[in-house]
């Protein structure tokens, strides 16, 4: 769940932000409006445990293993791959089922979580929370 912190001591202007570990995907999909309100930021929490689900249960990504520079020429390699070598982008919940060592009653409750949820709902009720959060910010 997002957590809300002050700014640190040596950033300007003490603003409020959110921290998580997917502020990037947050931050694309919303901007870098700055929401301080009650209600936005309850909203905000909802629409990052959407994507939340959005992501890891259906979007495929690829891990970065390692950069080599080679000359002025950067390979970045993913799950032991250089890009471009036929790599197989998964979600993380595909990963995760694919490890051996992640217990069973782990991959079960992903599994059961998995079947409940459908991606097209999921991302028609992000893009309503956005609309309203928009709307209510202004």
């Amino acid at each position: 769940m997002a957590a809300k912190t002050w700014a640190s001591a040596t950033r300007d202007g003490g603003q409020s932000i959110t921290t998580t570990s997917v502020w990037s995907v947050v931050r694309r999909l919303i901007g870098y409006e700055c929401f301080e309100t009650d209600p936005e930021y309850l909203l905000l929490q909802s629409i990052y445990e959407d994507l939340r689900l959005y992501f890891n249960f259906f979007q495929p990504v690829l891990k970065l293993i390692a950069k080599e520079h080679m000359d002025k020429k950067v390979i970045k390699r993913y799950d032991g791959r250089a890009i471009g070598d036929h790599d197989t982008a998964a979600p993380p919940y595909q990963q995760v089922m694919a490890f051996k060592d992640v217990p069973f009653e782990t991959k079960a409750r992903l599994t059961n979580l998995y079947v409940q949820l459908n991606p097209a709902h999921l991302r028609t009720t992000i893009d309503a929370k956005v609309a309203k959060l928009w709307k209510i910010s202004w």
